[in-house]
């Protein structure tokens, strides 16, 4: 394999091993709640990792910077890398694993996700919305803003996340609903999906042969599925903590 065809291969063995591990996830956590938690928070963090190092062997031929999903992934990666802050924790580990049930009670949440083209169950896994903004967002004072990144560059990505992943919408809409903006969680499975089947597509269109059994199936799956519109509507789901 060369370079490219490596860090594919590598990304869709991450993806089969996060998928592995959310099916043995509900029959662990009755029995564990820590480690099938656990297991999940770290798959998803290797699925950043194993795209991370897709952008980095290709990053000359493609602009992973001009679509909200494929940038919005590398600043997850690398802010969960570096873990300079408390940001970008689970909602099953907040919950479950770091007292919210309690420090929450009577609180209600709000999930978002994007309606599909077409129905189908999706994986969920979500982060606080306002994680996002709070590492990138000058005008938020976070203590927690990512410093490697320039200003202008931080502007362009708010207004990336803003305008395609309609966070202004999301934003009005829990205001109007008079939700806090920390209890505010985006399921974040469904941005991750759309960036790597933008990868896939780019790549099957750019003449790149996918080698390996996984790369093989998940490449497949990701440019011929119809997999996730961010463009679409948004759909919220309420949760109240007893």
């Amino acid at each position: 394999m060369n370079t490219v065809q490596f860090a594919l291969d590598n990304l869709a063995n991450n993806l089969r091993i996060y998928a592995e591990n959310r099916l043995r996830a509900e029959g662990l956590f009755a029995v564990d709640p820590e480690e099938a938690i656990n297991n999940i928070d770290r798959s998803f963090e290797s699925m950043l990792e194993a795209f991370h190092r897709v952008y980095d062997v290709t990053k000359e031929e493609f602009n992973f910077f001009e679509y909200a999903d494929t940038s919005l992934l590398i600043l997850l990666r690398n802010a969960i890398h570096h873990r300079d802050h408390p940001l970008f924790k689970s909602w099953n580990y907040e919950m479950h694993l770091n007292g919210g049930m309690n420090q929450y009670s009577g609180a209600e949440f709000i999930f978002v996700n994007y309606k599909t083209i077409e129905d189908g169950i999706w994986s969920e896994y979500y982060f606080k919305l306002s994680d996002i903004f709070d590492r990138i967002d000058k005008e938020r004072g976070s203590a927690y803003i990512e410093k490697k990144m320039s200003d202008d560059n931080k502007a362009k990505l708010v207004d990336l996340i803003r305008s395609q992943l309609k966070t202004d919408i999301i934003q009005a809409h829990a205001e109007e609903q008079r939700y806090p903006f920390c209890q505010v969680y985006l399921n974040m499975i469904q941005i991750l999906s759309s960036g790597v089947s933008r990868v896939f597509h780019h790549f099957r269109d750019s003449g790149v042969l996918v080698k390996g059994y996984d790369a093989t199936v998940y490449a497949e799956h990701f440019t011929t599925a119809h997999i996730i519109n961010l463009n679409s509507s948004i759909e919220y789901k309420a949760l109240r903590i007893p």
